[in-house]
């Protein structure tokens, strides 16, 4: 474990930004944002979907969440027709 009171200032700043990103990485919950960029769609996309009930969304107070496994399962519902259809999955 690296002692951030022995760095300079900007580079504690740095390995602490790391370490939330990791964090925010590795956890299998995301915001309504991030979910968007994660199911590469928009963040009304992901809002509809909820709205429908094809996509959960839990409350962590007033705010949305989304867990990654939920999005996989709705990426791979939503590109399932689009292949029956003869498109092209890219």
């Amino acid at each position: 474990m690296i002692d951030t009171n022995a760095l300079p200032m900007d580079a504690a700043v740095i390995l602490e930004s790391l370490r939330d990103e990791l964090a925010r990485q590795s956890s299998p919950w995301v915001n309504r944002r991030a979910a968007a960029a994660y199911a590469l769609c928009s963040e009304r996309f992901i809002d509809e979907a909820a709205d429908r009930g094809l996509l959960k969304r839990y409350w962590l107070g007033a705010l949305p969440r989304f867990k990654k496994s939920d999005l996989d399962k709705l990426i791979e519902k939503s590109a399932a027709p689009a292949l029956r259809r003869g498109r092209k999955q890219q």
